[in-house]
């Protein structure tokens, strides 16, 4: 009697057949739009933000010697004009195009970046040599976050003690750093 009922039970499920009603619906004309990570920097707290600035080739010449280090740093100011809500991680490096005595001071003159009001205070960069500098790729010493932010960075610049006499009476001009900020991970 149970193959019975099971038989019956599955034709009666099998053959119940309904006629079910159904309709679209649709909707269109929807935009999506990326944002994109954007950084500006300006020379001045007067000077607009832009993408680049010069300082026409105003850092001491003349001046640097074994063990000094340069008494008025490069004051610039780095923002995160970004038009997505996301944080930059900072980079730096020297790009090709720098003139004069290259090879005689990239591995005798070092540079490094401070910011100058991070809350909390964070530590400088390493000092760097320029052909560290060139390289590329070295962390700056802070975020820019969120989206508005804005700090100001101060770069130093040294001859470093075992500096000899291949490094007297050398010019080197039109160094230009590049700057990338990348997007913090959520």
């Amino acid at each position: 009697m149970s193959v019975l009922a099971i038989v019956l039970a599955v034709g009666t499920v099998s053959g119940a057949a309904y006629a079910l009603f159904s309709d679209t619906a649709r909707v269109s004309g929807i935009t999506i739009k990326s944002g994109s990570a954007v950084l500006q920097v300006r020379n001045s707290q007067s000077a607009g933000w832009t993408d680049a600035t010069t300082f026409n080739n105003s850092v001491w010449t003349g001046m640097l010697y074994p063990g000094f280090t340069n008494p008025t740093p490069i004051r610039f100011w780095l923002k995160n004009a970004s038009t997505a809500d996301i944080g930059l991680k900072l980079t730096g490096k020297i790009l090709d195009g720098a003139t004069g005595d290259w090879d005689a001071l990239k591995d005798v003159v070092a540079i490094r970046f401070n910011n100058v009001f991070a809350n909390p205070p964070v530590p400088a960069t390493p000092w760097k040599t320029l052909n560290e500098w060139y390289a590329g790729g070295i962390a700056l010493p802070q975020f820019l976050v969120p989206v508005g932010d804005d700090d100001e960075f101060t770069m130093e610049v040294k001859m470093l003690d075992g500096a000899d006499d291949d490094a007297a009476g050398k010019l080197l001009q039109n160094i230009t750093f590049e700057f990338t900020g990348t997007q913090i991970v959520p």
